[in-house]
């Protein structure tokens, strides 16, 4: 056997992600929580697409306020995350119960509010 040590990534641009854990909470890693300018207190919404609801991607849509379908962003700066497991049954198509990865892959606009999609990453 001849054994070759694991370099560091340190430096290395982590992508983007969320995960769906087992206890119903969304979690934004570092880099999303960065490059989507995502804070402690937020309100956002969970998301499906109408017109294609089997896709098992996820979007978040910022209010600006609470509503009744409204979550609060909370953790730490760097590390965010929204309690929905009690929203996860609305989801037609997609995630019935917590677990899965998602790549945060961009953010848009709709009906004038800030969304951001999250595209099921099927190899967790």
């Amino acid at each position: 056997m001849k054994l070759q040590t694991i370099s560091s990534q340190r430096g290395r641009q982590a992508e983007p992600k969320a995960s769906l854990t087992q206890s119903g909470m969304l979690n934004f890693n570092t880099a999303a929580v960065r490059e989507f300018g995502l804070k402690p207190g937020q309100q956002a919404e969970l998301a499906k697409d109408r017109d294609n609801p089997n896709s098992g991607n996820l979007y978040v849509v910022f209010t600006g306020k609470k509503t009744d379908n409204s979550r609060t962003l909370s953790g730490k700066k760097t590390y965010l995350g929204l309690s929905v497991k009690s929203l996860l049954h609305g989801l037609e198509g997609g995630p019935k119960k917590p677990g899965g990865s998602y790549r945060v892959t961009r953010k848009l606009e709709y009906e004038g509010k800030r969304v951001l999609e999250l595209v099921s990453d099927k190899s967790g």
